[in-house]
């Protein structure tokens, strides 16, 4: 996977992974959105001209997930996704933290709720049409 760095509004192709991806908001959002391609992320948490990067897992990546934190290396593993394909799998960062997983989901601490405002940052199969 190609690193990318997104700004709101932009949206691009993921090199090497047949994803496309597009940042978008700020929205205040209504109800709760976060899906395992879809990611409601806590606007106010990002600073003021916020960057969405995306790019392969690295080694010692965690993300918190309903039932604690967790290496993402484990994630993977228990999920049954084959080693060939875990560099292919999309993380997304602010430049630091992990904000989400492509397929895993968003990481607690950082996932927006209704009322708050939120950048929502949404990842589809090339060709498929945009959820």
């Amino acid at each position: 996977l190609i690193p990318a760095a997104l700004r709101v509004g932009e949206h691009t192709i993921l090199d090497g992974a047949d994803l496309e991806i597009s940042v978008e908001g700020p929205v205040i959002l209504e109800k709760a959105c976060n899906s395992l391609s879809t990611f409601a992320l806590k606007y106010d948490m990002m600073g003021a001209d916020p960057t969405i990067h995306v790019r392969s897992r690295q080694t010692g990546d965690s993300l918190r997930l309903p039932g604690g934190r967790k290496q993402l290396k484990k994630l993977l593993i228990d999920r049954k996704i084959p080693a060939a394909r875990r560099d292919l799998i999309p993380v997304i960062t602010d430049g630091e933290q992990i904000l989400a997983v492509y397929g895993l989901g968003t990481d607690t601490a950082l996932a927006a709720c209704p009322g708050d405002r939120a950048l929502i940052v949404k990842i589809w199969v090339r060709g498929d049409k945009k959820p």
